[in-house]
């Protein structure tokens, strides 16, 4: 038996895709070269992210989109899902570059980006402020 546990721990890949607990309980706040407050992202968890969003409507009033959806690491990358856990995840579309906290979402036939910078307060409560401005 301690033949076989070695040569699993020896021989086998380790995989460099592994679920974030580094920043569970963390959250980001997001910006854009045309607004100073974008959205952001709360780590609910080692697996789920809150993703905010702050859009406009068709009345042009401003207004917050929160959306749950899953989250893992590759190397210096921290991957965002489509969708959430309860809806199994689906694909990992963005990504947070966790060297430089640049989260980038491929769109068309560019990429968007929002520079992110660790947030230590109510990241919900500086949305709606901003919102609300």
């Amino acid at each position: 038996m301690r033949v076989i546990f070695f040569f699993v721990l020896t021989f086998l890949p380790i995989s460099s895709i592994s679920y974030a607990s580094t920043y569970e309980h963390k959250s980001f706040l997001c910006s854009t070269q045309s607004h100073s407050v974008k959205g952001g992202f709360v780590f609910v968890n080692n697996i789920e992210v809150i993703k905010y969003n702050i859009l406009i409507s068709s009345n042009g009033k401003n207004f917050i989109k929160k959306t749950l959806h899953c989250y893992k690491t590759i190397d210096d990358r921290v991957l965002i899902s489509l969708d959430s856990l309860v809806n199994g995840c689906g694909q990992y579309h963005s990504y947070i570059n966790s060297k430089s906290l640049r989260y980038n979402v491929p769109f068309k036939d560019k990429i968007l980006y929002a520079q992110c910078k660790y947030y230590d307060s109510n990241l919900e409560s500086k949305l709606k402020e901003s919102v609300n401005k």
